[in-house]
């Protein structure tokens, strides 16, 4: 699509100047809206003078220049691009906005829930076997398909950052792992509703009941961590 408008805006003129160049990069920067990410930084060179024109963030109306020769006279020397321009919000939550794939804490999480839910997709097939309750076999559908979901999240960057439901550029998996979170919303109360009456009425054994309360408490963590993500945002 950007390549499309950068066309479209050629076909009008097309011309060398600082004042151009910027105006077709601004044309056909990448914005999404979730987030605010997209175009992070934008250069223009002026081979002539060895001038260099940057624009950080998709933000247009401020422009840094930085002269080579000046700057290769300084010696070694390095700096952060977004400290030479004004404070900018949409980048600052960005850099607050944290995923398994730049957070360790929620990597590690993440990790977790997989060998919960691939030990507990056994525990409860087993138990089912040993004392019939259909719950039991949900459970273990469940814990798959959380399982398939968690390893979706700790690969595919891009949910964490295109809206809600995510949707591939093709249509793939993906496009129908992006209603779990629903599922899940949708089963949660259901869920703990039978948990506690298995407590109270001591329908089943010590292990299969207080796995069942774990895999309820990850579950609730997950919800609140799909929240966050504006996993459920499917309305802007």
């Amino acid at each position: 699509m950007r390549y499309k408008k950068g066309v479209a805006y050629l076909q009008n003129k097309i011309d060398t100047s600082i004042e151009f160049c910027t105006s077709l990069s601004d044309t056909m920067h990448v914005y999404r809206e979730k987030i605010g990410d997209g175009t992070l930084l934008t250069s223009i060179l002026d081979l002539n003078d060895c001038d260099i024109y940057l624009n950080f963030y998709h933000d247009y109306n401020h422009q840094v220049k930085l002269n080579l020769k000046k700057e290769l006279l300084k010696g070694n020397h390095s700096f952060e691009i977004a400290s030479l321009f004004p404070p900018n919000d949409e980048y600052k939550k960005l850099m607050t906005f944290k995923t398994p794939l730049n957070n360790s804490a929620m990597d590690s999480f993440l990790r977790l829930c997989l060998a919960l839910f691939l030990f507990s997709a056994f525990a409860f097939l087993i138990s089912y076997f040993k004392k019939r309750a259909n719950i039991k076999l949900l459970l273990f559908a469940l814990s798959l398909i959380m399982m398939y979901y968690v390893i979706v999240l700790a690969t595919e960057i891009g949910i964490f950052y295109n809206p809600a439901p995510y949707k591939d550029y093709k249509f793939t998996m993906l496009n129908v792992a992006a209603y779990i979170p629903f599922l899940l919303l949708l089963l949660i109360v259901p869920l703990l509703v039978k948990n506690k009456n298995v407590f109270k009425n001591r329908e089943w054994s010590f292990f299969p009941k207080w796995l069942f309360a774990v895999n309820n408490l990850t579950y609730i963590v997950l919800i609140i961590l799909f929240s966050y993500w504006g996993l459920y945002n499917i309305f802007g």
